[in-house]
């Protein structure tokens, strides 16, 4: 039997980061997609995915924020931060709160699979 697809939610108000990350990951995994804090973490609450990608700096609710928020909900979350945010203390603050990485834009495909491969797998 072949296993099910992981479901990865893509949080970015960038578009052209969405598609192109919906479209670099879709053969490996189901993507969902939101462009603000806010709905992504409505989003996170509703579909339960296996992980979560998650910018910094975005309209109407802070990742750093939604992430707490995503955290609080359930504490098993595998939370990636992707942010072209380089400040140590935002990086500690994010792994404090429970984000099991943190990549730094712009990243390469290979960095990104595998920290999802890690997510995902060494659970």
């Amino acid at each position: 039997m072949e296993e099910r697809k992981k479901t990865v939610l893509v949080v970015d108000d960038a578009k052209f980061i969405r598609e192109f990350l919906e479209a670099q990951l879709s053969n490996d995994y189901n993507i969902i997609t939101a462009k603000d804090g806010k709905e992504g973490v409505a989003m996170f609450k509703d579909c339960h995915p296996d992980a979560v990608l998650l910018d910094i700096n975005m309209p109407k609710l802070h990742g750093v924020e939604a992430l707490q928020q995503m955290i609080s909900f359930n504490n098993q979350a595998r939370i990636i931060m992707i942010s072209i945010e380089d400040d140590y203390e935002i990086i500690d603050d994010c792994k404090a709160f429970g984000a099991i990485d943190y990549i730094i834009k712009p990243f390469s495909m290979d960095t990104l699979y595998l920290s999802l491969h890690v997510a995902l797998h060494d659970s």
